[in-house]
């Protein structure tokens, strides 16, 4: 668990003794997608954002082949930089705001 903590230890979110456990059957519940709340714009916005990352996946040659990974979290807001050769993309998810920009 104390490695679970250490990853944990950028998102406020968590507290040292609030980190959920992976094995944890109500961590799974709490975490599956609930579809019939798509429809709202928060989830919508999420959902939205997941799907493109996803296309990304599948057609960007630089998400789409093994490359080097780069992910931090501050406060808010996670970066995932990924470079493949002399390509580069980078992903900024602003949790606060719900905001997603690729580059």
């Amino acid at each position: 668990m104390e490695g679970r903590r250490k990853e944990f230890a950028h998102f406020k979110t968590f507290a040292v003794d609030a980190v959920p456990s992976p094995q944890d059957e109500e961590t799974f519940r709490r975490s599956a997608l609930k579809w019939e709340e798509r429809g709202e714009e928060r989830h919508a916005r999420t959902l939205a954002i997941y799907k493109r990352a996803l296309a990304l996946g599948r057609t960007d040659p630089v998400f789409s082949h093994d490359g080097e990974v780069t992910a931090t979290a501050e406060g808010a807001q996670i970066r995932i930089m990924r470079r493949r050769g002399n390509e580069t993309r980078e992903i900024v998810w602003d949790l606060a705001g719900a905001t997603a920009r690729v580059t």
